[in-house]
Protein backbone atom coordinates (compact mmCIF):
# COMPACT_ATOMS: atom_id res chain seq x y z
CA UNK A 1 0.00 0.00 0.00
CA UNK A 2 1.42 3.08 -0.99
CA UNK A 3 0.62 5.69 2.02
CA UNK A 4 1.92 9.15 -0.61
CA UNK A 5 4.89 10.51 -1.26
CA UNK A 6 6.24 6.93 -2.48
CA UNK A 7 6.44 5.33 1.27
CA UNK A 8 5.03 1.99 1.17
CA UNK A 9 3.36 -0.30 4.24
CA UNK A 10 2.92 -3.67 4.02
CA UNK A 11 -0.72 -4.60 3.97
CA UNK A 12 -0.13 -6.53 7.18
CA UNK A 13 0.91 -3.35 8.26
CA UNK A 14 -1.50 -1.51 7.94
CA UNK A 15 -3.94 -3.92 9.02
CA UNK A 16 -2.19 -4.02 12.30
CA UNK A 17 -2.34 0.15 12.47
CA UNK A 18 -6.33 -0.16 11.96
CA UNK A 19 -6.51 -2.16 14.81
CA UNK A 20 -4.33 -0.69 16.82
CA UNK A 21 -6.27 2.85 16.35
CA UNK A 22 -9.70 1.43 16.59
CA UNK A 23 -8.34 -0.12 20.50
CA UNK A 24 -7.42 3.85 21.57
CA UNK A 25 -10.77 5.77 19.94
CA UNK A 26 -14.42 5.36 20.06
CA UNK A 27 -14.43 7.07 16.18
CA UNK A 28 -15.17 5.18 13.57
CA UNK A 29 -11.89 3.91 11.93
CA UNK A 30 -10.33 3.76 7.92
CA UNK A 31 -7.46 4.49 5.66
CA UNK A 32 -7.78 7.23 3.12
CA UNK A 33 -6.36 6.14 -0.58
CA UNK A 34 -7.25 6.47 -4.02
CA UNK A 35 -9.77 4.95 -5.85
CA UNK A 36 -7.71 2.33 -7.56
CA UNK A 37 -6.78 0.81 -4.03
CA UNK A 38 -10.23 0.62 -3.38
CA UNK A 39 -11.49 -1.01 -6.61
CA UNK A 40 -9.12 -3.35 -5.28
CA UNK A 41 -8.29 -3.32 -1.44
CA UNK A 42 -7.62 -6.89 0.20
CA UNK A 43 -9.98 -8.08 2.57
CA UNK A 44 -7.26 -7.71 5.41
CA UNK A 45 -8.07 -4.12 5.00
CA UNK A 46 -11.87 -3.87 3.95
CA UNK A 47 -12.67 -6.13 7.46
CA UNK A 48 -10.71 -4.02 10.07
CA UNK A 49 -12.54 -0.88 8.41
CA UNK A 50 -15.60 1.44 9.36
CA UNK A 51 -15.62 3.60 6.32
CA UNK A 52 -13.38 3.82 2.95
CA UNK A 53 -12.05 7.34 2.24
CA UNK A 54 -11.71 7.41 -1.32
CA UNK A 55 -9.74 10.01 -2.86
CA UNK A 56 -10.97 11.14 -6.30
CA UNK A 57 -8.69 14.00 -8.35
CA UNK A 58 -9.88 13.42 -12.09
CA UNK A 59 -8.43 16.92 -12.63
CA UNK A 60 -4.86 15.35 -12.03
CA UNK A 61 -5.40 11.80 -13.27
CA UNK A 62 -5.90 13.59 -16.91
CA UNK A 63 -2.13 14.08 -15.97
CA UNK A 64 -0.88 11.17 -14.25
CA UNK A 65 -2.92 8.74 -16.22
CA UNK A 66 -3.24 10.59 -19.38
CA UNK A 67 -3.93 6.99 -21.63
CA UNK A 68 -7.43 6.98 -23.35
CA UNK A 69 -10.35 5.35 -21.17
CA UNK A 70 -10.57 8.64 -18.99
CA UNK A 71 -13.15 11.60 -19.73
CA UNK A 72 -12.00 13.68 -22.55
CA UNK A 73 -11.12 16.97 -20.85
CA UNK A 74 -10.87 18.48 -23.49
CA UNK A 75 -14.26 18.29 -25.33
CA UNK A 76 -12.75 19.01 -28.93
CA UNK A 77 -15.79 17.83 -30.48
CA UNK A 78 -17.98 21.00 -29.10
CA UNK A 79 -18.33 24.32 -29.89
CA UNK A 80 -15.45 25.85 -27.77
CA UNK A 81 -18.06 27.96 -25.63
CA UNK A 82 -19.35 24.73 -24.28
CA UNK A 83 -16.37 22.69 -23.57
CA UNK A 84 -15.33 23.96 -19.93
CA UNK A 85 -18.73 23.22 -18.91
CA UNK A 86 -18.15 19.45 -20.56
CA UNK A 87 -15.29 19.40 -18.86
CA UNK A 88 -16.43 19.71 -15.78
CA UNK A 89 -19.38 17.08 -16.29
CA UNK A 90 -16.82 14.79 -17.55
CA UNK A 91 -14.92 15.41 -14.45
CA UNK A 92 -17.69 14.69 -12.18
CA UNK A 93 -18.60 11.68 -14.34
CA UNK A 94 -15.03 10.08 -13.88
CA UNK A 95 -15.24 10.76 -10.18
CA UNK A 96 -18.65 8.65 -10.53
CA UNK A 97 -16.61 5.76 -11.84
CA UNK A 98 -14.25 6.20 -9.56
CA UNK A 99 -16.46 5.96 -6.89
CA UNK A 100 -18.41 2.91 -8.58
CA UNK A 101 -15.24 1.05 -9.21
CA UNK A 102 -14.65 1.22 -5.25
CA UNK A 103 -18.43 0.31 -4.73
CA UNK A 104 -18.83 -2.58 -6.67
CA UNK A 105 -15.12 -4.14 -5.25
CA UNK A 106 -16.29 -3.51 -1.61
CA UNK A 107 -20.08 -5.22 -2.16
CA UNK A 108 -18.23 -8.16 -4.20
CA UNK A 109 -16.49 -8.70 -0.82
CA UNK A 110 -19.68 -9.01 0.93
CA UNK A 111 -18.95 -5.71 2.50
CA UNK A 112 -21.78 -3.70 1.19
CA UNK A 113 -22.23 -2.21 4.96
CA UNK A 114 -19.02 0.34 4.24
CA UNK A 115 -20.02 3.42 3.21
CA UNK A 116 -17.80 5.02 1.09
CA UNK A 117 -16.82 9.10 1.61
CA UNK A 118 -14.57 11.23 -0.96
CA UNK A 119 -11.66 11.89 1.33
CA UNK A 120 -9.98 14.06 -0.68
CA UNK A 121 -10.99 16.01 -4.20
CA UNK A 122 -10.45 18.88 -5.71
CA UNK A 123 -9.66 21.16 -8.48
CA UNK A 124 -6.95 23.75 -8.98
CA UNK A 125 -7.65 27.43 -9.37
CA UNK A 126 -4.11 28.07 -10.58
CA UNK A 127 -2.08 26.17 -13.34
CA UNK A 128 0.77 24.60 -11.35
CA UNK A 129 2.76 23.56 -14.16
CA UNK A 130 0.64 21.01 -16.38
CA UNK A 131 -2.97 21.67 -15.75
CA UNK A 132 -2.98 24.39 -19.02
CA UNK A 133 -6.60 25.08 -19.81
CA UNK A 134 -8.11 22.82 -17.11
CA UNK A 135 -7.10 25.06 -13.40
CA UNK A 136 -8.96 27.97 -13.51
CA UNK A 137 -10.95 29.63 -10.48
CA UNK A 138 -14.76 29.10 -12.29
CA UNK A 139 -13.65 25.30 -13.52
CA UNK A 140 -13.24 24.92 -9.71
CA UNK A 141 -16.43 26.57 -8.76
CA UNK A 142 -17.75 24.74 -11.61
CA UNK A 143 -16.29 21.33 -10.08
CA UNK A 144 -17.51 22.41 -6.47
CA UNK A 145 -21.12 22.88 -7.87
CA UNK A 146 -21.57 19.50 -9.76
CA UNK A 147 -19.41 17.76 -6.44
CA UNK A 148 -22.08 19.16 -4.44
CA UNK A 149 -24.95 18.35 -6.06
CA UNK A 150 -23.45 14.52 -6.01
CA UNK A 151 -22.93 15.12 -2.41
CA UNK A 152 -26.66 15.54 -1.76
CA UNK A 153 -27.64 12.63 -3.87
CA UNK A 154 -25.17 10.99 -1.60
CA UNK A 155 -26.72 11.95 1.42
CA UNK A 156 -30.15 10.06 0.65
CA UNK A 157 -28.89 7.51 -1.87
CA UNK A 158 -26.14 5.98 -4.28
CA UNK A 159 -23.22 7.91 -3.87
CA UNK A 160 -20.71 9.27 -1.21
CA UNK A 161 -21.91 10.04 2.08
CA UNK A 162 -19.44 12.55 3.04
CA UNK A 163 -17.26 14.46 0.52
CA UNK A 164 -13.87 16.68 1.70
CA UNK A 165 -13.10 18.86 -0.35
CA UNK A 166 -9.33 19.47 -0.79
CA UNK A 167 -7.87 22.16 -0.42
CA UNK A 168 -10.40 25.01 -0.29
CA UNK A 169 -7.74 27.77 0.25
CA UNK A 170 -4.24 28.49 -0.92
CA UNK A 171 -2.05 26.90 1.47
CA UNK A 172 2.04 28.41 0.34
CA UNK A 173 3.03 25.51 2.90
CA UNK A 174 2.58 23.13 0.02
CA UNK A 175 4.44 24.62 -2.46
CA UNK A 176 4.41 22.83 -6.03
CA UNK A 177 1.27 21.03 -4.85
CA UNK A 178 -0.89 24.88 -4.14
CA UNK A 179 -3.66 26.73 -5.32
CA UNK A 180 -6.42 24.37 -5.20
Amino acid sequence: VDCGWGVRTPVVDLAAYIEEVRSKVPQPVTTDDNYAFWASAPSIITNEIDYAALHTYPELDTVFIPEPGLFDWRQKSLPEAQRAAAMLDGAIGEARFQYQLARTHLDRLGRADIPIVIGETGWNAVDVGALKFRAHPVNQKMYFDRLNAWAAEGRSGAGPKAVFCFVAFDEPWKQLDDGW
